[in-house]
């Protein structure tokens, strides 16, 4: 026994050193992976920086961010792209001036709803494309182009970015500002749904597409919170009769969604229904758009979880058509846009090393010319994108040094 303990004596002197060391080599480690996630950080936060003051600079003077802002040419505003790409303006380092202009442009959104009898189709609250012409002495012009691509999206991605802001500032004087604009978006929501559950382009075509529809989906949540959280009061019975209205709605859009655009036989999403509810023509995953990129979306608006087995088999089926990290829809002349949407959709699936791949494509191509077929709503979703990279960085960092204790070191060999 005597011999047992004089051994353990002689190695508690080795293990105190294995310990010391291994764990010097270990605090060495974390603090080399601590700095390139720094790194990592930097960048992406750098990225969609940008991007963001892309969009920025092509916000008119009246509010409206427009498609392409060029000096001594018609600017275009089409709502539904100029609210999405908004949205960008509300993430990640955001401040003051970001809100501002987000603020600036759905004044701009509330000032220009159709009333009366401006839209015969689908009624008040929805909202048309404009041009603003500027002319060498001449006032500025805004034309209404009367029309819109659909009046379903419009009205949901106003309210999506009208959440977002209002979470974002706590702006509550805003909503109660502009109360009687947001209450005519969120009727005009719910008179796009057919009895069926979906949402319809407008009343006349009746066209059902599940890109639509998904983000209708997302546009009725946003609409409830407004009305729940936003506003925190109900005080007339039609305001509770509207809020009724709209949680019915979700639910049965919900519904609609999974049952009548969901193709159980053939484990993929349709492209949406006619008038008649036939499903419409799909392309197969080898049509870029919308057969295949429309695959994506349920995921991009929250209708589906993009952990759920049925967004992963989605996501690398798209993969394996599309080498979208590549930008090969344009190099197959599919599509000569850059579809930043697919790196969000990337960035969501946690495929790091597909979402950094098409940024880079992305930033190269850009480098010189930030004209077209660069629109805003592109740069955005490259904004968003880098955005969410950043964040899984940002996450790597606090696991390896959960209390701020480590110096990040620099990397070995560099």
């Amino acid at each position: 026994m005597k011999r047992k303990w004089i051994l353990l004596l002689a190695l508690l002197p080795l293990a105190a050193a294995a310990l010391y060391f291994g764990g010097r080599a270990l605090w060495e480690e974390l603090a080399r992976r601590k700095s390139l996630y720094l790194e990592e950080v930097a960048y992406y936060a750098g990225v969609a920086r940008e991007e963001r003051r892309f969009v920025l600079e092509n916000q008119d003077a009246s509010g409206a961010f427009v498609q392409l802002l060029e000096e001594g040419k018609t600017s275009t505003v089409v709502p539904y792209f100029s609210n999405l790409a908004a949205l960008a303006l509300l993430e990640g380092e955001a401040g003051k001036e970001e809100q501002a202009a987000v603020k600036r442009h759905l004044q701009w959104i509330f000032r220009h709803l159709n009333r009366g009898n401006q839209d015969p189709v689908n009624g008040e609250g929805t909202i048309y494309d404009y041009q603003i012409v500027r002319r060498p002495g001449s006032p500025v012009q805004e034309i209404s182009k009367k029309k819109y691509d659909s009046a379903d999206a419009y009205a949901a991605s106003s309210l999506i970015l009208l959440r977002s802001y209002v979470e974002r500032s706590g702006d509550l004087a805003f909503l109660e500002e502009e109360e009687e604009a947001v209450l005519l978006i969120l009727e005009a929501l719910l008179g796009t749904l057919d009895e069926d559950g979906l949402s319809m382009t407008d009343n006349r075509a009746r066209l059902k597409y599940t890109i639509d529809n998904v983000e209708v989906n997302q546009g009725l949540k946003d609409g409830i919170w407004l009305l729940e959280e936003g506003y925190g009061r109900l005080q007339t019975s039609w305001q509770r009769k509207l809020l009724a209205d709209l949680k019915g709605a979700l639910a049965a859009n919900s519904k609609a969604i999974q049952e009548l655009l969901w193709n159980s036989g053939e484990k993929r999403f349709e492209v949406g229904l006619d008038s008649k509810g036939k499903a419409l023509d799909f392309g197969g995953m080898k049509e870029f758009y919308p057969s295949a990129v429309l695959q994506l979306f349920p995921m991009i608006f929250g209708v589906e979880d993009p952990g759920s087995s049925r967004s992963k088999a989605l996501y690398q089926e798209f993969c394996e058509a599309w080498q979208w990290e590549g930008m090969a829809h344009r190099e197959r002349s599919e599509s000569g846009f850059y579809w930043g949407v697919l790196a969000y959709a990337g960035a969501l699936m946690g495929d790091e090393a597909r979402t950094d791949a098409y940024l880079q494509r992305y930033l190269e191509l850009v480098e010189e010319d930030r004209g077209y077929p660069l629109y805003i709503t592109e740069a955005a979703w490259v904004a968003r994108s880098a955005g969410l990279l950043e964040e899984s960085y940002q996450r790597r960092i606090r696991f390896v040094d959960p209390f701020g204790w480590i110096d990040a070191a620099e990397p070995k060999g560099e």
